[in-house]
């Protein structure tokens, strides 16, 4: 008994955690169907985390920009963030006229919690990825992502990849063309590029690597994903070291597969109050 007891007390003073934790990124867990059943409700929403002397407010948008940012500026109205962190922007501070919602409080900081291009090229090096092969996907990525919300056809779709590699500082560097990238995709996939690659989104949806089924651009979204969402998680800790009302914003699907992360940090089960 003595033993069971001091090894229960040992096992309490090694897990044991106040206030914020550090991020256990292995708690993450790969998306699914089923997994995305269980949001706590319909897109958009916020998720207020009240901590006794701290605050987080987690904010999963939607792809409906109108909707996330009307409900996105009720937040910032109502729970007053002393910083927000955004999507993309590297983890640099980002100015007002960058974002697309209202902002009126002019002391609220902002902050990009993506990791920088230079923290992903040197976490893909292990999988055997190199700088051309993320430009590559990231190419195929964008145009996928244009494709949804701002074109309309195939061939104005290509234009503006073709504008992108011409300008874009990265690809200008590599001297990469879309040429490069066709013979790029068929020698990393086994079959010759089609536009029908990029119109569909399955082809960039992260999926577990060890599956047979899992395609070369699916393992780079997943090694992407994992890179970028614990990059996330460490900024939302050192932020809570820094500031007592913190608010992150998030893409609708994240909140599933990292609730785990986030309430073992937290020190929490569930969120306090849920809006809409």
């Amino acid at each position: 008994m003595k033993i069971t007891i001091s090894l229960l007390f040992s096992f309490f003073l090694t897990t044991a955690c106040y206030g914020v934790c550090t991020p256990n990124h292995s708690l993450k867990k790969a998306w699914t169907l089923e997994l995305e059943k269980t949001q706590p409700s319909h897109l958009p929403y916020g998720l207020i985390y009240d901590l006794g002397s701290q605050k987080v407010i987690y904010v999963a948008m939607d792809a409906n920009r109108t909707k996330s940012n009307a409900l996105l500026e009720s937040l910032i109205k109502d729970e007053k963030p002393q910083v927000i962190l955004l999507q993309g922007h590297e983890g640099k501070t980002v100015s007002p006229s960058k974002v697309k919602f209202k902002l009126k409080n002019n002391k609220i900081v902002l902050k990009g919690a993506s990791a920088s291009r230079e923290k992903i090229l040197e976490n893909l090096v292990p999988y055997g990825i190199n700088e051309k092969d993320y430009e590559s996907y990231k190419v195929l990525s964008l145009m996928n992502q244009i494709w949804y919300f701002e074109v309309d056809s195939p061939d104005k779709l290509k234009a503006k990849a073709n504008h992108y590699l011409k300008t874009d500082p990265y690809a200008k560097k590599l001297l990469l063309t879309f040429d490069d990238i066709e013979r790029w995709f068929q020698e990393k996939m086994g079959r010759p590029f089609t536009m029908e690659v990029v119109l569909n989104s399955e082809n960039f949806a992260p999926k577990n690597p060890q599956l047979k089924s899992t395609t070369y651009l699916q393992k780079m979204s997943s090694y992407e994903d994992e890179i970028e969402d614990a990059v996330v998680m460490d900024n939302l800790a050192k932020a809570l070291e820094e500031y007592k009302t913190v608010m992150i914003v998030r893409a609708g699907s994240k909140y599933v597969v990292e609730r785990d992360v986030l309430h073992t940090m937290l020190g929490v089960s569930k969120p306090t109050k849920i809006v809409n």
